[in-house]
């Protein structure tokens, strides 16, 4: 029985010897809907939002037994420089656990709370073994 449950732990938890990432990457038209990305890929989300106005993006789901945040960061989406204009934030998570999970975020001030959230984000991640 030992031995059915260390095998069973081996093959549904991640490599941790990758090397080489695919990513893929999902946006607002995403949301609801499912995505199947590998033990070790890296998924990116992006949304876009005006942070000037106080209103950001949050996670307020994510399982990190499957989902490792790497990075969140920002980036100027107007073809010209405004001040206090609309970004677009990249989010990168790693997928660290074979399984299914749900992520989900809003876009709300943090002073205001969640039921102030004028938008939503959702999405199904189904994380599958990393091939060899």
């Amino acid at each position: 029985m030992w031995l059915i449950t260390v095998l069973v732990l081996h093959w549904s938890l991640c490599s941790s010897g990758l090397s080489e990432f695919t990513g893929t990457t999902v946006s607002k038209e995403d949301t609801g809907s499912s995505v199947e990305i590998t033990c070790g890929e890296v998924l990116q989300i992006e949304l876009q939002g005006t942070p000037s106005t106080g209103f950001w993006w949050h996670f307020v789901l994510l399982d990190t037994a499957y989902l490792e945040l790497i990075t969140e960061e920002t980036r100027d989406i107007s073809p010209i420089k405004i001040e206090g204009g609309p970004v677009l934030g990249i989010w990168k998570l790693r997928a660290k656990k074979v399984g299914a999970t749900r992520l989900e975020m809003a876009y709300y001030r943090p002073w205001e709370g969640i039921h102030g959230a004028r938008d939503r984000y959702s999405l199904t991640v189904e994380i599958s073994p990393a091939s060899k």
